[in-house]
């Protein structure tokens, strides 16, 4: 009887390995496909015939219609397309709102080594910590934005170039 018992037991095993070889000849043969919707429809379809598994829970995968006519799936790819990182940028705007503030320069003074000193429209006093050069008047609009590491910058409206300021009062 044990004897019966290892003839199955190599069988089975035989078997598997049977499988593994015709899952792999499928798996390259979906490989080679070169549109990614019909190699995509290809590996679906190996796992829903196969039901495979990944340790103890079975993968739930529902069958995908033909994208040949399928308008809705088209679209659907166009607006995923369209909102791809848009979770970032609206995250950055946000972050952007609130993080800089907009005022006017009232008085401009030059301290020691060509550092400027801004006192701003709403009392504010601030000191120029870079070497930075930045044509800076009284009267022009600026804008003070927070940086990373608690440095704040100030830029001049219309202008891409800043200076990192730290607030004396």
């Amino acid at each position: 009887m044990s004897r019966y018992i290892v003839a199955v037991m190599l069988g089975l095993g035989y078997t598997s390995a049977i499988q593994a070889f015709d899952l792999k000849d499928e798996l390259m043969v979906c490989a080679a496909t070169k549109d990614s919707l019909s190699r995509l429809a290809c590996y679906d379809k190996l796992v829903q015939e196969r039901k495979l598994s990944t340790g103890s829970e079975d993968i739930a995968v529902k069958p995908r219609k033909k994208a040949a006519g399928d308008v809705a799936a088209t679209t659907q790819s166009k607006n995923k397309a369209d909102d791809f990182g848009k979770a970032h940028i609206a995250a950055t705007a946000a972050e952007e709102d609130n993080s800089s503030m907009f005022s006017e320069i009232d008085k401009v003074k030059e301290l020691h080594y060509g550092k400027l000193a801004l006192t701003l429209t709403n009392g504010q006093v601030w000191h120029q910590t870079d070497s930075n050069k930045l044509l800076l008047e009284a009267g022009d609009k600026v804008e003070l934005i927070e940086g990373m590491l608690s440095a704040i910058y100030l830029r001049k409206d219309g202008f891409n170039k800043r200076i990192r300021v730290k607030r004396i009062k």
